[in-house]
Order: structure tokens, then C-alpha cells, then sequence
């Protein structure tokens, strides 16, 4: 099964929705922030119920968290560090890891050494040039897929603290 975004699927102040192959909606994905030093991505079927969620809490030493809920239950963290000036990402989620070029848009996802699902861009006939993609090879971890490449990507986001700023200032303004 594969998923299709648009474009790069993370950036604070949107909503996007989530297309199959044929087009139909999937999902739909809302960001939104909660508190000052809390923000959220919100996972919607294609009848507008929630289905997960993914916060982020930022410290006060400015290390961002992110913790993904499924069903209201945490199913798993996703943590950027730094080793050797290369950004490593990680995925606390099961058995689950990341392995590839998360910046070059390309990963994959791995449950005990089996890829699980494989996350680009890729030009297909289903696909127009451009398109992020989930290849998912467990269609009945679909949206725990989906929330863990959805965190992945605001872990990864360059312009993430760039934009909390911009929009902590609109909403204070407002």
C-alpha cells in the first residue's frame, strides 16, 4: 500500500491531507499548538475521527521531544541528537528503528531487521514528480506507520524552531 503527501509532509502552521495511489483521501493532518512550549500533529481518518497524535515538548534546555499517541495511548518517542555533528534520529516505538538518509528524504522503517516501510520520493505512474511516499508493507500498522514517518519528519523539519517562533508570536499577538 502507499501513501501520498504532496509535498515534504511537515511544517507547523498547515493541513494536508493523505492520499492513497488513486487519489481518495486517506487521512487528514492538522498542526496546531497547544501551549507555549507544546505543539501538536493530529492524525484524522478520512471521516474526520482522531486516530493519533504526535506532541512535542520542547525543555528548557531547547531539546525537542516528540511523543506519539495512538488511540490516546503512548505508543513510542522519537528524539533528534547530535553524534559527531550528524543528526541521528530516535525512534523508541517497539522494536521499530530508522535506518537511511533521513535529510535526503529517504528511509526506511524497520520492525527486528524487516522493513516495514520505505519513505521518499519516488516517480511512479500513480505518483506526480515530487510527491513524498509511504511504501507500507504492513497494511495493519498503517497509521502507527504513518504517525511515526509524521513525527520523523517534524523531528527532522530545519525551519521547525524557526516557525514555533514565528506562530507563538501570531497567536500572542492575536
Amino acid at each position: 500500500m502507499r501513501l501520498f503527501i504532496d509535498k515534504r509532509p511537515f511544517s507547523w502552521d498547515v493541513e494536508y491531507d493523505v492520499t492513497l495511489e488513486n487519489g481518495t483521501k486517506a487521512y487528514h493532518v492538522k498542526n496546531e499548538q497547544e501551549a507555549k512550549r507544546l505543539w501538536s500533529i493530529t492524525l484524522y481518518n478520512r471521516n474526520g475521527v482522531e486516530i493519533g497524535k504526535i506532541v512535542r515538548k520542547k525543555s528548557i534546555f531547547g531539546k525537542s521531544k516528540f511523543t506519539i499517541y495512538f488511540d490516546n495511548n503512548p505508543i513510542g518517542t522519537i528524539e533528534k541528537t547530535y553524534v559527531h555533528n550528524t543528526a541521528r534520529y530516535m525512534l523508541k516505538m517497539t522494536n521499530w528503528r530508522v535506518f537511511g538518509l533521513i535529510m535526503s528524504w529517504e528511509y526506511d522503517i524497520l520492525d527486528d531487521g524487516a522493513i516495514i516501510t520505505h519513505a521518499g520520493t519516488e516517480d511512479s505512474p500513480y505518483a506526480d514528480s515530487g510527491k513524498f511516499m509511504l511504501d507500507i508493507y504492513y497494511e495493519n500498522s498503517e497509521s502507527s506507520i504513518l504517525l511515526a514517518a509524521l513525527g520523523l519528519e517534524a523531528a527532522n523539519s530545519l525551519l521547525a524552531e524557526k516557525q514555533a517562533k514565528r506562530l507563538a508570536k501570531k497567536v500572542r499577538t492575536k
